[in-house]
């Protein structure tokens, strides 16, 4: 039964991401392997896009593909705004670190407030409840959208 749900849940992912139109496609060269999900991605270029859940509020599908080919992973990543609504200055995306361990935890483009959050993995939650063990931000730069101009009339 599982296994069907699983299935299910990967299908319908699929077709959020072919159905809608991307809102979020940034490319990065990652130099470290990281952990998305249930997952495990080697260190190289991959392309994160996003589409709208249909029925979802607040939610979006990521597909993080190296460019490549051979590494692929949907995940279900909600929306987040800046504190002050202010556009990040640059294309990123950030992980978690835990020791040697990386986890992909946010999107961010420089043309836009919202970024996309991916929840905690089972794993990452368990590194993240020993005391031994905090985890450090790292930053990718990436390659997407430049960040929009104001123009004065």
């Amino acid at each position: 039964m599982k296994r069907i749900q699983v299935s299910m849940s990967i299908l319908i992912a699929t077709a959020a991401i072919s159905l809608a139109a991307p809102s979020v496609q940034v490319t990065a060269n990652i130099p470290f392997e990281f952990v998305v999900g249930t997952q495990t991605m080697p260190a190289g270029e991959y392309t994160v896009s996003s589409g709208s859940v249909p029925g979802s509020q607040g939610n979006d599908v990521l597909l993080i593909e190296s460019t490549g080919g051979g590494a692929r992973y949907f995940a279900l990543a909600r929306r987040i705004q800046t504190e002050d609504g202010s556009y990040p200055q640059t294309t990123k995306l950030m992980f978690q670190r835990y020791g040697s361990q990386c986890f992909l935890s946010q999107v961010w483009t420089s043309d836009s407030p919202v970024g996309r959050e991916l929840p905690e993995s089972r794993t990452e939650r368990e590194l993240n409840k020993s005391a031994a063990v905090k985890p450090q931000t790292v930053i990718v730069l990436a390659q997407g959208p430049s960040a929009r101009k104001t123009v004065d009339r």
